[in-house]
């Protein structure tokens, strides 16, 4: 992977990153200050000179406050074109990836996104979000971070 990808952050506007042309973590500095972290190549060069693998950090979000997870459920969601899922809190994080389509994606007091294939996006906990399709529809993977016997739950707020 040579470049990462863009990502749409729900973290307080203090801690809220993006990722466009370079992959970034936090730092151990003050809030909102990001370290460029250089790809991580494994040992075991091949004969033609590089590593046949290489790891690049493409997101890195501090969970505010803390989660306790047992585990992560994941989902493939197909939304149909056009369709507003409208304003809407999940009780858990929720990470997840665009694969087709594009959505319009907001969290509460932050500007609005368009998120494309290769996106990324993080739900916080109890934060109202906009989640909605566009015209050509989205399918995309959504990963649950869940307490021991919690279930995923969406409740719809106004907004």
């Amino acid at each position: 992977m040579t470049a990462a990808r863009r990502t749409a952050s729900c973290a307080p506007p203090t801690a809220r990153h993006t990722h466009r042309q370079r992959a970034h973590r936090r730092s151990a500095g003050p809030p909102g200050r990001m370290s460029t972290m250089e790809n991580d190549s494994t040992s075991g060069i091949t004969g033609s000179g590089q590593s046949p693998i290489s790891r690049v950090v493409v997101m890195d979000t501090p969970l505010r406050p803390a989660k306790a997870t047992s585990r992560v459920e994941a989902r493939r969601i197909t939304m149909a074109p056009g369709f507003a899922a409208g304003n809407h809190v999940h009780n858990g994080p929720v990470f997840g990836s665009i694969l087709e389509g594009s959505v319009i994606f907001q969290v509460e007091g932050e500007p609005e996104s368009l998120l494309r294939p290769g996106d990324l996006f993080y739900e916080p906990e109890g934060v109202p979000v906009r989640f909605d399709a566009t015209d050509e529809g989205a399918t995309f993977l959504a990963y649950f971070l869940l307490a021991d016997g919690q279930e995923p739950e969406i409740s719809m707020v106004a907004g």
